[in-house]
């Protein structure tokens, strides 16, 4: 952002967001403490927060994203609940994903079309 370059800044923040999930499997060596209750609430909160995003947007590309995403999160719960935890996790980081890139869309207005 001080270079005043905001589209690269935007870039290199989605591409660290992306890596996230795998710092934090790398970090947590039982990797169970990513599927507390808190976890799933954050979670659900940023899914919330991305469908006001783009349900003002009007874009119905984001709104499709955005729907795979949830559809992830829905798997994710059912897959905690059979007791697969490696695939719950997998879903929960694809979902985070779709959405971050729903907002993306969203935000960018018209730069990808509607």
């Amino acid at each position: 952002m001080a270079t005043g370059q905001p589209e690269a800044a935007k870039e290199f923040c989605l591409k660290a967001e992306s890596l996230l999930p795998e710092l934090r499997r790398t970090v947590s060596a039982t990797g169970g403490d990513r599927l507390t209750p808190a976890a799933w609430q954050r979670l659900k909160a940023k899914l919330d927060r991305a469908a006001e995003i783009v349900a003002s947007s009007g874009n119905d590309k984001a709104s499709k994203i955005l729907e795979k995403g949830q559809e992830h999160f829905e798997r994710a719960q059912r897959n905690q609940t059979d007791g697969q935890s490696a695939r719950a996790e997998v879903e929960m980081d694809i979902a985070l994903q779709l959405a971050a890139k729903a907002v993306d869309i969203a935000r960018a207005g018209g730069r990808y079309g509607s």
